[in-house]
């Protein structure tokens, strides 16, 4: 697997074939009301997600409550704090709550991207926040997995 970019896509650059999330506030009609991740990018935050939000599984479509994505916003700030720390040797899988939500992809291939990460969990965690002061969900929409 080649070096993760772990940043924000734009919708106008994605194929039908390429394999993204979308997250998406409320039914998206507002102004940049959605965000475009690689689905393995996306893919290592999914632990975090499931840890505070155990409703959340393989389903291609996924309506979180705002109310209940306010736990999920913590768990991406501790992710966050955890990896502004991490030395090599650290455990990745725990910050990352690898080991309860295990997607297929070796976290061997990640281990000296955190700063990527971290920059892709701060990005999600603002875009995330600000939606749900206005919105009452967010959806998170796998295209293809």
């Amino acid at each position: 697997m080649g070096k993760l970019d772990f940043s924000i896509q734009n919708a106008q650059d994605l194929s039908k074939t390429d394999n993204f999330v979308i997250l998406q506030a409320g039914k998206g009609k507002k102004d940049k009301s959605s965000i475009h991740i690689n689905a393995i990018e996306f893919s290592y935050l999914e632990g975090i997600i499931w840890d505070n939000y155990r409703e959340y599984g393989m389903k291609t479509k996924t309506k979180i409550s705002s109310h209940d994505f306010e736990r999920i916003i913590n768990g991406f700030q501790d992710g966050i704090n955890d990896l502004s720390t991490y030395k090599t040797g650290d455990d990745i899988k725990t910050i990352l709550r690898f080991g309860i939500f295990n997607p297929g992809n070796p976290l061997k291939d990640i281990l000296d991207q955190t700063d990527e990460i971290k920059e892709l969990l701060t990005t999600v965690k603002a875009w995330v926040s600000e939606w749900t002061q206005s919105e009452k969900h967010i959806l998170i929409i796998k295209n293809h997995l």
